[in-house]
């Protein structure tokens, strides 16, 4: 299994997209409005040109799960044109320090739990964030997308040679 570390704000937002005047977008619950209001379509566009590309799966890693669980995140993308939901599969937790390479590394150790229980295995990753909160081994696998201006089709294009190593 390939497997997208994603975070959301830089990623699929971004200043330029905040500057713009734009429609509403509506969302299935009130709750959920705010996050859909923050997705930049065309961010969720290459997401799912990823997805679509590599037949990848999607962790959240966002600081987004501390507000909303990866269901409602998926819903929340659905609002905003994501066709992919199905994609996101789980979300990291949260270590003591909010470190999010330790996050993920915490992640990747209990996948190869599952692993050993018969479930499938994540065979390559990508991490794909506007901070740089990695470990030193993780940055191979590292995607910084630019909080000015959000992913671009370079970053996904980046992201795929890296989910294609494997």
């Amino acid at each position: 299994m390939r497997v997208i570390f994603l975070d959301c704000d830089g990623v699929l937002n971004s200043n330029q997209f905040f500057q713009q005047d734009k429609e509403p977008i509506p969302a299935t619950s009130n709750s959920m409005k705010f996050g859909v209001g923050q997705l930049d379509p065309k961010g969720l566009a290459l997401i799912d040109k990823l997805v679509d590309a590599t037949d990848a799966k999607i962790v959240i890693s966002s600081s987004w799960r501390h507000i909303w669980s990866f269901q409602e995140i998926a819903e929340m993308f659905g609002d905003a044109g994501f066709k992919n939901q199905h994609a996101i599969i789980d979300q990291t937790g949260t270590s003591k320090n909010g470190h999010r390479g330790a996050e993920i590394k915490e992640w990747l150790d209990l996948d190869r739990e599952r692993a050993a229980l018969g479930e499938e295995q994540t065979t390559s990753y990508v991490i794909i964030d506007d901070d740089t909160d990695f470990d030193t081994d993780q940055m191979q696998f590292f995607v910084r997308t630019n909080q000015q201006t959000g992913i671009k089709p370079k970053d996904v294009q980046k992201a795929i040679s890296i989910l294609n190593r494997a």
